[in-house]
């Protein structure tokens, strides 16, 4: 069985032959490009790969870059202009987190132009009442709201505080997986630990998409999907906009991101350091409600 990085390569290879996908226009980085140790808002810590139809990718930038190398790493962005979707999508394959953020972003960009070829449209994140009970997820950048889970055990990939606490607020049992030992505790309702097998007992599991940069999540879907009963589990953050297919099939219930709207609006806020929330809208994918890839090459192709 092939990996997701080479699914979502071989994907990435078949929507560029179907579709004639154009060059790469820029990859858009904020000009002051802080490390993962000085960039705090939402908003310091993405990029976005543009192709040269308007159509384009999220993807975040901060796993293992220090100050050391942001200039080298602003190099090998500038250096994507102009070439193929499939060029940077290669680059998946590397084992620097940075360049597998860039190929995402390239891989990200095709899906969205593949969406739009066929017509398909993502469904909107639904806003709730302020009644409503929220569920936080692993991502700083996403909110998964669910009436249905109160005082749940929600699992979640990665240590995040604010969305921690809203959850132990609400009445919620919360098991983290977080590989910095420094934060690993066990208090009330809440477990922090290095251990995957702390999350077997979730019954909703929350999953940051970086993971899919740092080459973690194959190993985290294979390990819920073999437990006797497969967990709710959600694939949340704006580098989510991949095609879907690679992680529905591995066992992910849901994805959530984020599509850009206006596409100057977003690259000129992420370059000067701005919020971009205005620009782009959040979505939610149930797995039942997604066609399929050869589905939509398919609608594309009659298009």
């Amino acid at each position: 069985m092939s990996t997701i990085d080479q699914e979502l390569l071989a994907l990435a290879d078949r929507a560029d032959s179907a579709l004639d996908l154009p060059r790469i226009e820029k990859v858009v980085l904020p000009d002051k490009m802080l490390s993962v140790s000085e960039a705090q808002a939402k908003h310091d810590k993405f990029g976005v790969v543009v192709l040269a139809n308007g159509h384009a990718g999220f993807f975040y930038r901060l796993l293992g870059v220090n100050p050391g190398e942001i200039q080298l790493y602003r190099e090998t962005a500038a250096s994507l202009q102009n070439r193929t979707v499939l060029e940077a999508a290669q680059l998946i394959e590397s084992r620097d987190a940075f360049h597998r953020a860039l190929a995402l972003g390239a891989i990200n960009a095709a899906t969205q132009a593949l969406f739009a070829s066929s017509n398909f449209v993502l469904p909107a994140k639904q806003a709730r009442s302020k009644s409503s009970k929220t569920i936080a997820t692993a991502s700083p950048s996403t909110e998964v709201i669910d009436d249905s889970a109160s005082q749940a055990v929600i699992g979640m990939v990665g240590y995040f505080r604010q969305q921690v606490s809203t959850l132990l607020s609400q009445g919620h049992r919360v098991v983290v997986l977080e590989l910095n030992p420094e934060f690993h505790t066990t208090g009330h309702n809440l477990l922090i630990s290095g251990d995957i097998t702390s999350l077997d007992s979730c019954d909703r599991i929350y999953c940051t998409a970086s993971t899919l940069i740092n080459n973690t999540l194959e190993g985290l879907l294979a390990h819920f999907s073999a437990l006797p009963s497969l967990p709710h589990i959600e694939i949340v953050g704006p580098s989510a906009g991949c095609f879907p297919d690679a992680l529905f099939s591995r066992g992910a219930s849901v994805i959530g991101g984020s599509v850009i709207l206006d596409i100057n609006r977003t690259c000129e806020r992420i370059q000067h350091g701005e919020p971009w929330l205005d620009a782009a809208s959040k979505f939610s994918l149930p797995k039942p409600t997604y066609p399929g890839f050869d589905a939509l090459i398919a609608k594309a192709g009659t298009g």
